[in-house]
């Protein structure tokens, strides 16, 4: 009975095929992730920007009409209370955008890792796919066209 005969070939292919899909997926994961987190805090900058524009205007007219009663008054306080609520909420945004990028910072020192186990997982496959295989495949078909001319 002989031993199992695995297909050398084919594992060292894969291997390296593995080893640059690796490489590759953990390059593209790292550049998306930091797009996402860089567009998000872009995002929240102009938000924030203009929320204190609103605040500010709205701080002025409150300022003139500060002594007057009346509707006009009363819809000025709903602005500042309306923007006081949104600063909240932005707040709340940024803070959860940060807790993002931490999350961001770690994924991208995993992929990191990815990405070199996956050129190391190439760089072996193919080493040893040319050297125990393909180099001996090389030598015998040149010896057959040796043989048959």
């Amino acid at each position: 009975m002989t031993g199992l005969n695995l297909p050398t070939d084919n594992l060292y292919k894969f291997m390296a095929i593995a080893g640059v899909s690796i490489a590759l997926f953990s390059i593209y994961l790292m550049f998306t992730r930091a797009e996402q987190g860089t567009a998000r805090v872009d995002q929240l900058e102009r938000e924030s920007t203009v929320l204190f524009e609103e605040e500010h205007q709205v701080e002025i007219a409150w300022e003139k009409l500060k002594d007057k009663t009346g509707p006009r008054a009363k819809s000025l306080e709903d602005a500042r209370n309306e923007i006081k609520k949104r600063k909240a909420r932005n707040y709340e945004e940024v803070q959860a955008t940060m807790r993002f990028g931490k999350l961001n910072l770690l994924l991208v020192k995993d992929l990191q890792v990815a990405h070199y186990v996956g050129v190391v997982l190439a760089v072996v496959g193919f080493f040893l796919w040319y050297f125990k295989v393909q180099r001996f495949m090389d030598k015998a078909i040149r010896e057959e066209a040796r043989l048959k001319k």
